[in-house]
């Protein structure tokens, strides 16, 4: 279950559009405004996809100013939502796939860890079906879940 479908359209609607100033600009009046999206829906997808990555196995419980950015980054980059998503759940089943007798890995310290994956998905999409396969696969292992494993944190 998504926990926040922002997978419509990413054209903004005039009426959420706010101008900012272009910064440097010496003679405000003269400088272009540049359009930003709706400041509301920009931290609805970063506190979305910041939950997603503290519901995760093997993630910090902790949230960095570079986090906030890269959340940022890819709202502004216009990534769906269900791309992060299912990034986060292909990178933590990846991991949770490596062979018993590997050794242990640390925690994911960083959404920095899930970006070749939100590439790889951007190159080559996948379709909602396996989409709702990782997600059944990752949902035992959710920290959201009762029973869900804490895997040491």
């Amino acid at each position: 279950m998504a926990l926040l479908d922002l997978s419509a359209s990413r054209d903004p609607d005039p009426l959420d559009v706010v101008l900012e100033p272009v910064a440097g600009c010496p003679q405000q009046k003269q400088c272009a405004m540049t359009p930003i999206r709706n400041p509301a829906e920009d931290l609805a997808y970063q506190m979305a996809v910041v939950a997603l990555y503290f519901d995760l196995p093997e993630t910090s419980l902790r949230i960095s100013p570079s986090d906030q950015w890269q959340a940022r980054q890819w709202f502004q980059q216009g990534v769906p939502f269900t791309v992060v998503e299912t990034a986060l759940w292909l990178g933590s089943l990846r991991r949770l796939q490596r062979p018993a007798q590997a050794p242990p890995l640390s925690a994911i310290r960083s959404l920095a860890y899930f970006q070749p994956v939100v590439e790889e998905l951007l190159q080559v999409p996948v379709s909602d079906r396996f989409r709702a396969y990782l997600q059944h696969k990752i949902q035992p292992h959710l920290r959201s879940q009762p029973g869900a494993q804490d895997f040491g944190r």
